[in-house]
């Protein structure tokens, strides 16, 4: 029985050659996948050296930009063309990097393996490791039953407690994904990845957890800022989409609590706010924040969840506080002082 590994990548060649030198360690155990999204930078070039030489096993080209249409696409790849043996399914973005020499498997009765992963930020040519995101109370090795308690530390600090967001550092169920149809919703520019597992948990029963790191996860700062002129209003706020996933969810957990799906949807739009801030590099820039805050404060949905956030439960305090005066220009100067104080560092 093999995993089979979907990569998507754009744009990444200063990236990905690491992170396919670094999956030759568990080849044996690995199907390898690669989603060119349209790349312009020489990323196809190396994918098919890569492809020659053994370390990838299919090469897929992909046109429509975005992630969710590349991870759709090695999807129903597996889905279509898939060989036999593959029993599941994992993701790595393309500035991943394998740092096990194993690949952690599957209990007999689990369907979904969240394994310990750690988060480096890359400033120059270095990579500097800023969180190991192992925690005692979460990546014990052993298997559950899906239980609402799963969540509750989550909902209240939902940046902070990972371990049902990201793709990546997770081992699926082909035969789950493959029977229920799951994909990416890819009207989502944003959280695409926090839906899919929502949508994903909703069909399960059982998760196991891992003490061992397998990914390393490298955000690269001196790249950050440059998608700030793609940034798409209706787009940015997918977590909201997410949320009614998870609500959902929580619901067949017989945990409706509509008031805690706020207070964490606040969470996330103060997370989102101060990523944006973080990104403003110009007087064009600063415009169109201001725009994006505007239009947020007049929004229905954040206004009840401003209502409804619960400072004391965890979160930003100090966010709440700006978006409760309602003066926008107060909360954009707050929410770009944050970001630089956050990720400038």
């Amino acid at each position: 029985m093999r995993t089979g590994l979907i990569i998507p990548c754009r744009d990444a060649v200063l990236t990905l050659e690491r992170l396919l030198i670094s999956v030759q360690k568990i080849r044996p155990k690995l199907h390898v996948v690669v989603v060119d999204n349209n790349s312009t930078d020489g990323s196809q070039q190396l994918l098919e050296n890569f492809r020659r030489k053994g370390f990838v096993d299919i090469v897929l080209f992909e046109k429509r930009i975005g992630v969710s249409f590349a991870r759709n696409a090695g999807l129903q790849w597996y889905r279509t063309f898939g060989p036999p043996g593959i029993s599941d399914i994992t993701f790595a973005d393309s500035d991943d990097v394998f740092v096990a020499t194993d690949l952690p498997r599957l209990g007999v009765c689990s369907e979904l393996l969240v394994m310990s992963t750690q988060e480096c930020c890359l400033r120059g040519s270095l990579d500097v490791c800023t969180a190991d995101l192992t925690r005692k109370d979460i990546y014990v090795d052993r298997e559950a039953i899906l239980h609402y308690e799963d969540f509750t530390k989550y909902l209240m600090r939902p940046n902070s407690r990972s371990e049902f967001t990201s793709v990546w550092g997770k081992i699926y169920r082909f035969d789950i994904i493959k029977k229920s149809n799951i994909n990416f919703d890819e009207r989502m520019s944003t959280y695409e990845d926090v839906d899919f597992n929502f949508r994903y948990l909703s069909l399960i029963k059982s998760v196991s957890f891992s003490s061992r790191v397998v990914y390393s996860h490298i955000s690269d700062l001196n790249r950050r800022g440059q998608t700030f002129q793609n940034l798409n209003y209706l787009r940015m706020f997918g977590y909201v989409w997410a949320l009614r996933s998870l609500r959902r969810l929580l619901i067949r957990l017989n945990h409706p609590e509509p008031e805690i799906v706020y207070h964490t949807l606040f969470c996330y739009f103060s997370i989102t706010m101060v990523r944006i801030g973080f990104m403003v590099r110009s007087m064009d820039d600063l415009w169109r924040f201001k725009d994006l805050v505007s239009r947020s404060l007049r929004s229905k949905v954040h206004f009840l969840a401003r209502a409804r956030y619960n400072p004391e439960k965890g979160g930003t305090k100090l966010m709440f506080r700006l978006f409760a005066t309602k003066w926008t220009w107060l909360f954009v100067v707050g929410a770009i002082i944050k970001g630089r104080l956050r990720y400038g560092r």
